[in-house]
């Protein structure tokens, strides 16, 4: 049982680590906020990547009546994202894809969350750009896109709304839209 443990943490924990990445946990509430931003609708599809324990497509489902995909390359937080599914009662609504979010096609994505270290946001740019249709919606806690102007921000949360495709800008030339 010991040994066991010990692997469930170096899985959970030091692998990550290793490949240059943390687990960043979101909160319920910043989760909430984000979908509430991003408009999310009955039906729409929502793909959560880097999604972690599966909080995120987990709410997406039952708060918001979405589909759900999570996307995560490691596997122990992929069987613990299924099992937060199932015992939410989502299971029929979402999936799990155990890759890497980096190589996922996103073309039936209406929203994509997002909470990812910068290195990972700067990574995933091209792709999003170059899958996700006009009118899709882009939702980043805490780190924003360099070079594209997002469609909302809530301060008080750190969150990033973006609309496919992105307007060029930055924070600062929001800001000064919204302040005119």
């Amino acid at each position: 049982m010991g040994l066991l443990c010990l692997v469930c943490i170096a899985m959970w924990v030091v692998i990550p680590r290793m490949r240059g990445v943390r687990a960043l946990p979101a909160r319920r509430k910043w989760i909430q906020r984000a979908m509430e931003l991003a408009d999310v609708q009955p039906g729409e599809m929502v793909y959560d990547l880097g999604s972690g324990d599966g909080r995120a497509m987990v709410v997406a489902a039952r708060e918001f009546g979405a589909r759900a995909v999570g996307v995560e390359i490691e596997p122990v937080h992929c069987a613990v994202a299924w099992l937060r599914a199932l015992f939410s009662g989502v299971i029929a609504r979402v999936s799990i894809r155990c890759a890497d979010l980096r190589q996922v096609d996103l073309a039936d994505a209406d929203v994509v969350f997002l909470y990812l270290a910068p290195v990972l946001v700067d990574q995933i740019r091209p792709q999003l750009q170059s899958t996700l249709r006009p009118g899709a919606r882009v939702v980043s806690l805490s780190f924003p896109f360099e070079g594209w102007q997002p469609a909302g921000i809530d301060i008080g949360h750190l969150i990033f709304l973006y609309r496919m495709p992105p307007q060029r800008g930055s924070i600062e030339t929001y800001m000064r839209s919204t302040l005119t």
